[in-house]
């Protein structure tokens, strides 16, 4: 439906009542964002208003669950708002349904976000895209990272740095063309955004640009994220997570707690124009073409990703584990003895999950050398390389204890990322929980980790991060950091033997750096 058609269907401001014989929902354009009226003869302290999907319907199985974001209504008659901080602009479905359930009250009522409506604006100032090759055709989006609005805008080339101004940009966002010999090393692009309103911005864009002859990836950079429930918890989380990302300049992203498949994963992926995979509560965004999803178990999500077609691929697993019961808990605040844990620990669900997975990939181990594998995520549980006798004054007084959750990937012959870089963990804790919680209530932990597998990658960086300084729970509605987890980042060289394309024997500057 074309934008004015659209705006017509939604005016005047009080839209179209829709109501049962007993209740009734209303939303009101001129009120902020999913306000709605609502009123019922059967008021019960559970009702609640939810936003699901354009056409989403809660009586169908495979969609109640869908919902975007939702709030009580406990009343005969009131006004609530639900609060939809990752809400992306478009027309949206609410419905008024009871106690905690999927029993209509009333709707459908048609909802929508117009997103922003001041001056256009980039939610970051510049942003690297995937790797180019001379003589090779290259193209990339960039319109996911204009803060969203309705209508659409129009995007133009402003200026191309590049020896042959190789550079296209569409009205619709995308950068496209084919280097030529000699472009090499880095081409800059300015591109230009223009609103409805007339405001106008521009976005500075690096495209890396690798020799006709070199392998494409060079370095792999990597990041692994707990969303913390899609971000619900933070303001304009889906811009702080997007602004972030950006800037870790990552390759390849595993992210945990996407709350549903198509949200979070794919809200983001539209936003950096990666590809993606979703599957439950986690995603793989990648620069690079996702060209197979591998069979996993249920608390992993798994792929087949080519970053120079069959010439170079890797093996790439995301994994979010059970959270409940927490073994740090039952040692500090619990007293409970290793035999106790250790039996908890498979009461939540990791160990099981964690062996399942630790042995899938070892059975990829063999061809590891040609195609790297890496296993990131939140595992909800420490690493038996940090809790040891030399650090048991962080850890509750306990030394060594061997985590069920990094034994397995460890026996399975994956090494741990972090602390094959560094291995002294009372030098180097690499903390990621929590940065939200002081250490008496959360004791603080590894719980995010990146391993990988085989002799076609060498690890060169790895860290953990955050951006600002957060506030602690329950102040952390305007914190940069999106999220209640340190995020983990780490660089990779792909070595000759995960490349059929040979790196050229010259001294120069490579397409991607540290």
């Amino acid at each position: 439906m074309q934008f004015r058609k659209l705006i017509a269907a939604l005016v005047p401001a009080l839209l179209t009542w829709q109501a049962s014989a007993a209740s009734s929902l209303q939303y009101d354009s001129s009120k902020p964002v999913f306000t709605f009226d609502y009123a019922t003869t059967a008021p019960y302290t559970s009702n609640w208003v939810a936003i699901y999907p354009k056409g989403y319907n809660p009586a169908a199985a495979d969609q109640r669950t869908q919902y975007l974001s939702w709030t009580y209504a406990p009343d005969q008659r009131g006004t609530v708002q639900v609060a939809a901080p990752n809400a992306q602009p478009g027309e949206y479905t609410a419905w008024f349904l009871a106690k905690s359930g999927f029993t209509k009250l009333a709707g459908p009522v048609a909802a929508l976000n117009r997103g922003e409506t001041g001056p256009v604006a980039f939610i970051v100032s510049n942003f690297t895209t995937q790797n180019a090759r001379e003589k090779g055709a290259f193209s990339a989006r960039v319109a996911g990272l204009v803060k969203g609005r309705l209508p659409a805008l129009t995007f133009r080339l402003v200026s191309d740095s590049s020896p042959s101004r190789w550079v296209k940009v569409g009205r619709d966002g995308v950068i496209s063309g084919t280097p030529a010999r000699g472009d090499r090393g880095t081409t800059t692009v300015v591109v230009g955004a223009t609103a409805d309103n007339g405001s106008k911005t521009t976005l500075q864009v690096t495209i890396p640009v690798a020799a006709v002859d070199a392998p494409l990836v060079d370095k792999l950079k990597v990041t692994t994220m707990n969303l913390w429930i899609g971000g619900a918890y933070v303001h304009h989380s889906h811009y702080k997570q997007v602004s972030y990302l950006a800037s870790t300049n990552a390759d390849v992203i595993g992210l945990q707690e996407t709350v549903r498949p198509g949200d979070a994963g794919a809200r983001l992926a539209d936003a950096l124009g990666y590809y993606h995979h979703d599957k439950g509560d986690k995603a793989i965004l990648s620069r690079y073409p996702i060209v197979e999803a591998l069979d996993a178990n249920d608390a992993a999500a798994a792929v087949r990703i080519q970053l120079d077609g069959k010439d170079s691929e890797i093996i790439f697993y995301t994994a979010h584990l059970g959270y409940d019961p927490y073994g740090p808990y039952d040692f500090c605040f619990g007293n409970m003895t290793a035999a106790q844990v250790t039996a908890r620990e498979a009461e939540s669900g990791r160990t099981p999950q964690i062996m399942d997975i630790s042995a899938a990939m070892a059975k990829l181990l063999p061809n590891a050398d040609r195609v790297p594998v890496f296993l990131t995520g939140d595992f909800n549980a420490p690493s038996q390389l940090d809790w040891t006798a030399a650090t048991k004054d962080a850890h509750c007084g306990v030394g060594y204890y061997e985590w069920p959750t990094s034994k397995y990937p460890l026996a399975a012959g994956l090494k741990d990322t972090f602390r094959a870089l560094h291995p002294n963990p009372a030098l180097d804790p690499g903390i990621t929980w929590s940065p939200l919680h002081p250490a008496s209530q959360e004791p603080p932990d590894r719980i995010d980790f990146m391993y990988y597998g085989g002799k076609g990658v060498r690890p060169l960086a790895s860290k953990p991060n955050i951006v600002g300084t957060p506030r602690f729970v329950p102040d952390q509605w305007d914190n940069e950091w999106p999220t209640d987890h340190k995020s983990f980042e780490s660089l990779y060289q792909l070595l000759p033997s995960a490349q059929r394309k040979k790196p050229r024997q010259v001294r120069r500057r490579t397409a991607r750096g540290v």
